[in-house]
């Protein structure tokens, strides 16, 4: 979404527009079914410039089909691992690796690491 800002800001984009094409990306992302994401694509399509259209299938589309929530779905995750947050992300990524076990640190348990 940030890429989004930052592309309309720079091809002079007002606020308000801003808002519209993040919002709409956004409801691209929320897409549960590929069907549903070809047809909200195709209806917002209409809406676009050319110019965003352009950038959208250049920078942003390919981007969207690996990050849209079927697709997430698809892949194993659920809404509650989806975070902006890079710390929640990663503690989710390594939960998932470790299948939610948790691990102990055992601060008594000292391991002496020498480098050449």
């Amino acid at each position: 979404m940030t890429d989004v800002e930052f592309w309309l800001k720079k091809h002079g984009a007002a606020a308000a527009e801003v808002l519209v094409y993040k919002n709409q990306v956004y409801e691209l992302l929320k897409c549960k079914t590929t069907s549903f994401l070809e047809s909200k694509l195709d209806t917002l399509r209409q809406m676009w410039s050319d110019t965003f259209a352009q950038y959208f299938e250049s920078h942003l589309r390919k981007r969207i089909d690996l990050a849209y929530t079927s697709y997430l779905r698809e892949c194993g995750l659920n809404g509650s691992a989806v975070t902006t947050n890079s710390s929640e992300s990663m503690n989710a990524i390594l939960k998932r690796f470790q299948v939610m076990a948790e691990l102990n640190y055992d601060i008594s348990d000292k391991t002496t690491i020498t480098t050449d």
